[in-house]
């Protein structure tokens, strides 16, 4: 044990060897540059690894390319520390962004990058599209490294290095420890080993840019931790920087992750202290958003009132359920049986899980009742974090039933309230609309194959196949209303795609357990690679019958 952190505590300092040497006394905007010139570095060295990743790729071999692939990863995984630059930004989209993050998933033709060849490598064993992806890749690696060589100043600012290194700091223990990072390659410890890199590298100049000294030490004693504690996570590979190569996430106990979470907070924490003692580092303006679309046929509350109303009809009778799945878990956790408690946490779940596909009328409530730690600058840590997540991680991370207790009073106040705005939709014109109806059901049709089918959605309770099931469930709610105003072509694709979902889980993916009331689900975790496929394809089938549904019903709101 204390060769293995001896061996971290140097794994924390070769970060430091590496960043740019500066004089001590330098401005916070020479700390900047030093950092930045790492990145140019990095960059440089991600050129030849994307090269023989396509080269790999070429000869045919699946082995070999994925191998390739694992290698090519971590440079990248330290620059995306400065993503938020706006320079950076766009490229940070076409080298490393999740389908989730571009309207239409993996159907968005500017999705690209890292995760369009893990998909085609790891889910569809397609070389040829994998071809073509490092293709792009290397193109989109090489506009980068001109913009990191460049380093123009009026866009890597003091401001934008510690915003990136704080917003990646608590970003993985907030999102990409839940398992999201990596979804078909099971290589997400190998990101968070590079990011931590990067965070660092981007840190180490400014400790002697004026930086109190006790706040400097706090935050090397937070990365040394954290190092350590990677290393317990992963004792075979440890924290090696000189390949990818690392411990499959899949395999790593609750255990090692939840410390490893909060290592990486403890880091974040001693970050943001040691911020506020530099001067001429202020958090940077936002930037500007794009304004929104055109307004939908459907935003009338007239043509499909009836419908609209019926969808939310359903959902208030979910609410009354929810309410009393409420009250038994609140009961379940007063008696402290822990597996009584799993069970009635299991037994609360579906109903809001059908409700949320409506989440866009009522955002308050959805965020108080199911937001995930990464909705917030600052993750758990956050203080606004509550709900349904918040519960899960006391239930079944922490065994904490008092925070347990605490955090379902608060969830069940909030469902009291979501309820009765429900009960009154037919007396609150514009409460809900068509078109937020429509948008509800398209959401949610596509976060499911883009976002949620990469294991985020319950990471401690490993309950993503009821996540999903509901959420089927409450697209066909709200969906159903407007079946008979559809054409037969569209309504029979529309019946087939939420058929397709139910018939997979009863045949194959949850096999045995009751579709409509079944509470005993496979761990998502057991879900091999080939049945996650099943779901994603399926998901995203559903999401293009309803586009085209949508569409009809626009058309002939129109035409009204």
């Amino acid at each position: 044990m204390a060769a293995r952190t001896a061996r971290a505590m140097v794994a924390a300092t070769a970060v430091v060897a590496a960043t740019a040497a500066i004089a001590a006394g330098c401005s916070v905007e020479e700390a900047t540059v030093a950092g930045v010139a790492y990145f140019s570095r990095r960059c440089t060295d991600q050129v030849p690894l994307v090269a023989a990743l396509r080269d790999s790729i070429a000869v045919g071999d699946l082995s070999a390319a994925r191998d390739a692939y694992i290698a090519a990863r971590p440079p990248y995984e330290e620059i995306e520390t400065l993503a938020n630059v706006p320079t950076v930004t766009p490229l940070d989209t076409k080298i490393d962004a999740r389908p989730y993050a571009l309207p239409g998933g993996e159907d968005a033709v500017a999705w690209q990058g890292f995760h369009e060849v893990e998909r085609a490598l790891y889910r569809d064993n397609d070389l040829g599209v994998a071809f073509k992806a490092t293709v792009v890749l290397m193109q989109s690696v090489q506009s980068l490294c001109a913009v990191l060589a460049e380093a123009d100043p009026s866009q890597f600012t003091p401001s934008r290095t510690w915003d990136g290194m704080l917003a990646l700091a608590y970003e993985v223990p907030a999102k990409k420890m839940s398992s999201e990072e990596e979804a078909w390659s099971d290589a997400s410890m190998m990101i968070f080993r590079h990011n931590a890199v990067g965070i660092y590298s981007q840190f180490a100049p400014f400790k002697d840019a004026g930086m109190d000294a006790a706040a400097a030490t706090a935050v090397d004693a937070a990365y040394a931790r954290l190092v350590q504690q990677y290393t317990w996570a992963d004792p075979e590979h440890g924290f090696n920087t000189t390949d990818g190569v690392a411990r499959p996430y899949s395999k790593v106990p609750v255990k090692p992750r939840r410390l490893l979470q909060a290592r990486f907070y403890d880091l974040a924490a001693a970050l943001a202290a040691a911020r506020d003692t530099l001067d001429g580092v202020s958090e940077a303006e936002a930037e500007e958003g794009e304004e929104g679309g055109e307004p939908s046929p459907l935003d009338g509350d007239d043509v499909y009132r009836a419908e609209t109303l019926a969808g939310v009809a359903g959902f208030s009778r979910q609410c009354a359920l929810q309410q009393a799945a409420l009250r038994n878990l609140s009961h379940a956790i007063a008696g402290g049986d822990v597996d009584v408690v799993k069970a009635a946490y299991t037994a609360a779940r579906p109903m809001y899980e059908q409700i949320e596909t409506l989440a866009g009328a009522f955002e308050a409530e959805d965020t108080a009742i199911d937001a995930r730690p990464y909705a917030f600058d600052e993750g758990e840590l956050s203080p606004e974090w509550a709900g349904m997540h918040l519960v899960e991680r006391a239930v079944y991370r922490d065994g904490d039933m008092a925070v347990a207790a605490a955090g379902t009073e608060e969830v069940t106040t909030v469902v009291d309230t979501l309820c009765a705005k429900l009960a009154s939709a037919p007396s609150t014109p514009g409460f809900v609309t068509a078109a937020l109806t429509w948008d509800g059901i398209l959401a949610l049709a596509e976060e499911v194959p883009a976002k949620k089918i990469s294991s985020e959605e319950e990471t401690w309770s490993d309950l993503s196949l009821l996540i999903f099931r509901e959420n089927a469930k409450g697209i066909a709610t709200l969906y159903e209303p407007f079946a008979g105003r559809l054409s037969a072509a569209t309504r029979a694709a529309c019946i087939g795609a939420l058929s397709a979902i139910r018939s997979s889980f009863e045949d194959t993916i949850d096999a045995g357990n009751d579709w409509e009331t079944g509470l005993a689900f496979r761990p998502y975790s057991s879900v091999p690679a080939a049945e996650r496929r099943i779901i994603h394809r399926q998901f995203y089938r559903l999401s293009r019958v309803m586009q085209v549904a949508k569409r009809e019903l626009e058309a002939a709101a129109s035409a009204a």
